[in-house]
């Protein structure tokens, strides 16, 4: 086994953590708590102790899936007896509360940079209002690997989604969107200097959502990047920055709430 290079070294890390949970809907949670990371390097590494290294974290996690089925009381069964003997059309049926779903994502995005094919991590967290429509913030970056002769390029999307939803409750549904924000266009150079430019982003793009359960969907997209930087950049190009998008994406959420 190689020894760890000088500067660096392994680390044990054990991290308990305490934390409260609010229901946001049957499949979704909203988590904020504390946690205490107590890190200890297996080799000495100045200035790196396990003091350094170790301390107080704060949490905050929105997670998603199947919490357990849902009991309905007598008070609920009663009531819903109730409703559905007077009809849809009574003067006596209560006003239906606002339906808002509340969805994330994990999304790969693909497109061509000087005929490579260069991929964006990202994802995004989304309302869900009426089972129709859907608005929230969006993000990708480059992960590297793209060149532009002998710079890496580098580009960051960020901004608001909105997107009509249409047919949301077929197993196979459709959708447009577009997002619309500030994007980070440019290339790091053999030194690790950053040159680039903030650019308008304005993405269209048409999904289409499989629906593998209540609370999972998968989707696939097409779309138009544009991306318009602020300044120029030496060496950039109109194509490095713009044109179709692939997009496929894994979707967590309460989708039709109830």
């Amino acid at each position: 086994m190689r020894e760890p290079a000088a500067g660096s070294s392994g680390v044990f890390v054990l991290e308990p953590e305490a934390i409260a949970q609010v229901a946001l809907g049957p499949y979704s949670r909203l988590g904020l708590g504390a946690s205490y990371r107590w890190a200890v390097p297996f080799a000495e590494v100045p200035g790196y102790g396990w003091q350094e290294l170790s301390g107080p974290s704060l949490v905050v996690r929105l997670t998603y899936g199947v919490y357990g089925q849902a009991r309905e009381t007598g008070r609920e069964a009663f009531l819903r007896r109730e409703a559905s003997t007077r009809g849809a059309n009574s003067p006596h049926r209560a006003n239906p509360r606002p339906r808002v779903g509340l969805v994330g994502s994990w999304s790969q995005k693909f497109s061509l940079v000087r005929g490579q094919l260069t991929r964006f991590d990202g994802g995004y967290t989304r309302f869900i209002l009426r089972e129709r429509w859907a608005l929230g913030a969006m993000g990708f970056r480059t992960p590297g690997g793209t060149k532009l002769g002998v710079d890496d390029f580098q580009m960051m999307e960020s901004g608001v989604w909105v997107e009509r939803l249409f047919a949301p409750s077929r197993w196979l549904s459709f959708s447009v969107g577009a997002l619309t924000g500030v994007a980070m266009v440019g290339y790091l150079t053999p030194a690790e200097e950053l040159v680039g430019s903030p650019a308008f982003l304005f993405s269209p793009e048409a999904l289409a959502y499989l629906h593998l359960s209540d609370f999972v969907r998968l989707s696939a997209g097409l779309g138009y990047r544009t991306a318009l930087p602020f300044q120029p950049v030496p060496g950039l190009e109109y194509g490095d920055c713009n044109g179709p998008t692939l997009s496929l994406n894994l979707v967590f959420g309460v989708f039709n709430p109830r």
